[in-house]
């Protein structure tokens, strides 16, 4: 997954203070499930990490939501949340 960084108080090679909005990825495969729940077909599965940005250091909660088939394990939906 690729999230955007918006850190503020970024300073640049130069010294000049701007944002970083530097767009990276990072891998969900090594977040652990804080939660699980349930359905009749699928289980939804909310994961919780930290990760930091691979410009300017700036760590950033992430919010993953996902719902998996539980016979097929098809991703049926997929939501992400970061500050």
């Amino acid at each position: 997954m690729n999230i955007t960084c918006t850190n503020p108080n970024f300073t640049n090679g130069k010294g000049i203070k701007e944002d970083c909005t530097n767009e990276f990825e990072f891998d969900t495969a090594m977040f652990e499930a804080v939660s699980t729940e349930k359905f009749k077909y699928s289980t939804q599965f909310l994961y919780e990490e930290d990760v930091s940005c691979s410009r300017c250091n700036q760590s950033i909660s992430v919010r993953y939501t996902c719902d998996i088939h539980d016979e097929t394990n098809e991703i049926l939906s997929e939501d992400i949340e970061y500050n």
